[in-house]
């Protein structure tokens, strides 16, 4: 019988399933609550995937589109091919995905470098985690206006807030203050999904941390979009729509070589920035910012 997996972030499900070996979960502590062992809510969408040891395929003769240090993007007839860096010259890349057009389905051909034989079936470690996810991410939000954005996210009074920055703009440090106020509905300090469904927009967390280590499966309606400033004391000013926008781009994950993709994120972008609250947040770095933060943007 197959081994499966399900995976669910910001309603986008993905059902892993592999032939070949058990899936091992992630060793680490962001995944655990994103695993799921249903088939997804019916409004969820699902991400079908099935994972192969050995038979990666020949990229020579692809479309090279895109060539990052880690990843690279090509296509193949009507199909994309996502392929992890090559671990040293000469050598394969750990997997290949195979994706069809929609990004709904495919096959994740992997190395046998990600194969653990300690007897009895073999296991595989999970090629989607932490980079394969993201990306198809990416591309299934876009035409849904849907974004992936650099930012740490909090609940509070029951409504979402987004904290975007850069590295090192304090989205971890912001995090950590507020649990030091014993805020407890952390959504991530690093990487956060907004979407628009049904007219209204909507926060969710990730399993993609940052120092603060902090991913929580779970959404709130977005009160606020927030750019991120150190300061000697805490303040925030209102950003007009055009200078959110402008500040918002930077921060957000964009596949720059396909241009239907930065057409339909770029517009959910403006869409966003007309239609939510976009402040500065300046702010110290002790507890007290939670509690200014409550009382300067009220839920």
């Amino acid at each position: 019988m197959p081994a499966s997996m399900h995976i669910e972030i910001a309603g986008i499900h993905f059902a892993l399933n592999c032939r070949d070996a058990d899936i091992l979960p992630d060793a680490g502590p962001c995944y655990p609550p994103f695993l799921s062992p249903c088939v997804g809510l019916p409004e969820t969408i699902r991400v079908d995937l099935d994972l192969q040891i050995g038979g990666l395929p020949d990229l020579r003769g692809t479309e090279l589109l895109f060539d990052g240090q880690s990843w690279s993007l090509h296509r193949a007839g009507r199909d994309w091919m996502i392929a992890l860096a090559a671990r040293a010259p000469g050598l394969p890349p750990a997997w290949i995905a195979r994706i069809d057009s929609s990004y709904m389905r495919g096959t994740v051909f992997c190395d046998e470098l990600l194969v653990r034989r300690d007897g009895g079936l073999p296991s595989l470690v999970n090629p989607v985690l932490n980079r394969l996810d993201q990306l198809l991410l990416m591309f299934i939000l876009a035409p849904r206006q849907g974004i992936l954005i650099h930012s740490a996210g909090a609940v509070l009074g029951g409504r979402g807030f987004v904290f975007a920055g850069r590295s090192g703009a304090g989205k971890s440090t912001l995090s950590r203050q507020f649990q030091a106020a014993d805020k407890k509905d952390l959504l991530s300090d690093d990487r956060m999904v907004i979407r628009r469904l049904d007219g209204a927009y909507s926060a969710h967390g990730t399993p993609w941390a940052g120092d603060a280590q902090i991913a929580l499966n779970r959404s709130a309606p977005l009160r606020a979009l927030c750019f991120l400033h150190h300061a000697p004391a805490n303040r925030v000013e209102r950003v007009d729509p055009r200078s959110a926008f402008e500040k918002m781009l930077p921060m957000v994950s964009i596949p720059w070589y396909d241009r239907v993709a930065i057409d339909q994120i770029t517009f959910s972008c403006e869409a966003l920035t007309r239609d939510v609250p976009c402040y500065d947040l300046y702010f110290v770095p002790t507890p007290a910012v939670a509690g200014f933060l409550e009382e300067a943007i009220p839920c």
